[in-house]
């Protein structure tokens, strides 16, 4: 009997490792804290929101890797990655030019329709940028979406760009006139309003004041990865996040995430 269980353990000492659970490498990607409900923190600062979720689900199909998020204001999202402290960020429109730091881009992830609302009466199908010279509109900080355009108009002040740190910031200044107008993702906008209302931070009568004038353009969201990430990892986790994201996108998943908050 002492033989057997001498054996025993002798066997379960050299085939342990094989059956050992390998050691996940944690991958950290950051993301814009104040984006509802794309991405941004509940009271806990868990972020959460549509990309968070996506990029979850992504992850349940790459088991070699543990998906860390962080929560990071957006201006200051875009500075680490720039300067090579972080080594992904998401939601990036594709803006190769304007930001030559963030190379490559994962695989496109959503659609966005970025809009500008306004609580004043504006002329039947008003072209944007022109047909708001003399306004005051706001938009995120950080948040580049007007067009050529529209920074031309800005910096000669044709256009007064209002810069707020929030969603609900631009869209409670917005709904007290201090502001003409507000641009930024339609869902988004909506969104918030409507939990403004209940929190009734925003009235229901200034509310339906606010409507949508004009789309402003469509944008994909992705990962935008540091151009700075010198790592051996590198190339195998974007690689399979892209694989992942494609696999979800097939399966429904990325549409039924969007639309329980699109609702």
């Amino acid at each position: 009997m002492t033989n057997l269980i001498t054996l025993f353990l002798i066997f379960g000492f050299i085939v342990s490792p094989a059956f050992a659970k390998k050691k996940q490498t944690v991958i950290e990607i950051y993301g814009d804290n104040n984006y509802a409900p794309y991405s941004y923190t509940d009271e806990k600062k868990n972020l959460i929101g549509i990309y968070p979720e996506i990029l979850r689900e992504a992850f349940k199909l790459l088991p070699e890797y543990k998906l860390k998020l962080k929560a990071i204001p957006w201006k200051r999202g875009l500075s680490r990655l720039e300067k090579g402290k972080i080594n992904a960020l998401f939601p990036p429109y594709f803006r190769v030019e304007e930001r030559p730091y963030i190379w490559p881009y994962s695989l496109a992830i959503l659609e966005e329709e970025v809009v500008v609302v306004c609580n004043k009466k504006m002329k039947a199908k008003a072209k944007w940028p022109n047909d708001f010279i003399g306004l005051s509109i706001g938009r995120n900080r950080g948040f580049s979406t007007g067009g050529p355009e529209w920074d031309k108009l800005v910096k000669t002040k044709k256009i007064k760009d209002s810069e707020v740190d929030t969603i609900d910031s631009g869209l409670i200044m917005l709904s007290k006139k201090r502001i003409d107008c507000y641009m930024n993702d339609r869902i988004s906008i909506f969104w918030t309003l409507k939990n403004l209302v209940k929190s009734k931070k925003v009235s229901e009568s200034d509310a339906s004041e606010i409507k949508e004038i004009q789309i402003i353009s469509r944008e994909r969201g992705f990962v935008g990865y540091s151009h700075k990430w010198d790592d051996k990892t590198k190339e195998d986790v974007i690689k399979k996040i892209d694989g992942a994201i494609h696999q979800i996108r097939k399966s429904g998943k990325i549409y039924s995430i969007q639309q329980k908050y699109s609702n």
